[in-house]
């Protein structure tokens, strides 16, 4: 499946308004389990040199709602963050922006997958923070799940837990910003987690 068409199932599973086919799981606070194994993800700390002529981060893809314009995406340095992170920026009126990388389905096929992101919400006028979006044959979307936080201070680091089908074709993990203003996102992990209640 193409990087657009994740996209737009990733968009589709976040704006007002949109469902995917299966119902989107909001994370919940819980004491983490200890992850087995680390999931292979690129420039997930957004220190990869910027590309010329390319405003999405390395191995990011960056869309948003409509009118292209609408949101900046830019490498940026901001107060209590190690590096460069990836900044998103409210310029015109739409609703929301993301930006979204493949995980290797094979590393997280038939098992659960945790992501992690520090996110910075204090200049965002809606809610930012992760989303999955898993696809199945024929980019059917199999499940959904998000954690997006609303305005608050300093750093936070957001957490969502998802089960990947046996049967998942593509998974991709989204930074999602919605509304007006600006959100920060670094150091994004993914893992596999076990099962709850083991």
């Amino acid at each position: 499946m193409s990087a657009a068409r994740i996209v737009i199932a990733l968009a589709a599973a976040t704006a007002g308004g949109l469902v995917s086919a299966a119902p989107a799981q909001e994370a919940k606070e819980a004491p983490l389990s200890r992850p087995i194994a680390s999931v292979t993800l690129r420039n997930a700390d957004f220190e990869a040199p910027p590309q010329a002529g390319r405003d999405c981060p390395p191995a990011w893809w960056c869309t948003m709602h409509n009118d292209v314009t609408s949101f900046k995406f830019s490498l940026a340095t901001e107060s209590g963050a190690r590096g460069k992170v990836l900044k998103i920026t409210h310029v015109r009126k739409e609703p929301w922006a993301v930006a979204s990388q493949a995980v290797p389905i094979a590393e997280v096929k038939g098992k659960r997958m945790r992501v992690t992101v520090l996110v910075q919400t204090q200049a965002v006028e809606g809610k930012a923070g992760p989303v999955v979006m898993i696809q199945g044959p024929g980019g059917r979307a199999l499940a959904d799940a998000k954690t997006l936080l609303p305005r608050g201070k300093g750093w936070t680091k957001a957490v969502v837990e998802i089960d990947v089908p046996a049967n998942a074709d593509s998974a991709e993990i989204g930074l999602y910003m919605e509304g007006g203003g600006w959100a920060a996102f670094d150091d994004v992990q993914a893992a596999v987690v076990p099962p709850p209640g083991t």
